[in-house]
């Protein structure tokens, strides 16, 4: 789900739970979270010089800790165990070296745009409103970008090239990381949900929170 001018973006349907692994769609709810993201990083821009510090607390949040928790999880294991597979002829190389390059340009905008939203939680205020709007669109955009060339490229070649045993130690190292794994319920909700391994108010299943 996710806010925005158009309302809120529908759940999707249960992918990921300890009792049905499936490492991959992890990244598709880390992408549904990016564009939860977007969409509020978009409303933020939209209303800008106004402050919502309800809008803006969980984005800073996320820009803080899910962006970096979703770049660790491509980069520490998915890009490695692809990368161990690929042939040197293979598109998988040259598609991870463009991917590489885009994370580290996200990587330090997303938290430059996290200090100027938690100024505004923080403070009440925006420091200089054309600024920041220009700097919410260009994140917002490229993001939107970036996870649609993932989703259609990247995780296909990742089902086709994965054997059973990549996406077992795939699996491993996910579900030994506090990383967000439910997809019924926007970050915004998952915010209030506490630190590390907890059984969340709405869903029979345990979770690892958001936070």
């Amino acid at each position: 789900m996710a806010v925005g001018r158009k309302g809120l973006r529908q759940p999707a349907g249960q992918r990921h739970t300890r009792g049905n692994p499936d490492p991959l769609a992890l990244l598709e709810e880390d992408h549904a979270i990016q564009l939860e993201l977007s969409d509020l990083l978009e409303c933020i821009a939209d209303r800008l010089p106004q402050v919502d510090r309800a809008i803006a607390r969980p984005a800073a949040a996320i820009l803080r800790r899910g962006i970096a928790s979703h770049l660790e999880l491509e980069e520490a294991m998915l890009f490695p165990l692809l990368l161990r597979r690929a042939s040197p002829a293979s598109p998988l190389n040259a598609i991870i070296k463009q991917l590489e390059a885009e994370h580290a340009s996200d990587a330090s905008f997303a938290a430059e745009l996290a200090d100027e939203l938690q100024l505004m939680v923080d403070t009440g205020r925006v420091r200089n409103a054309e600024m920041l709007g220009y700097m919410l669109r260009g994140f917002f955009e490229r993001q939107r970008r970036h996870i649609e060339w993932e989703r259609s490229v990247l995780l296909p070649l990742a089902r086709q090239t994965l054997a059973p045993s990549d996406l077992a130690e795939l699996q491993d190292w996910i579900m030994s990381s506090a990383r967000p794994a439910c997809i019924k319920h926007s970050v915004v909700e998952l915010q209030s949900v506490s630190s590390g391994t907890a059984t969340c108010r709405r869903c029979p299943s345990r979770v690892q929170s958001a936070h």
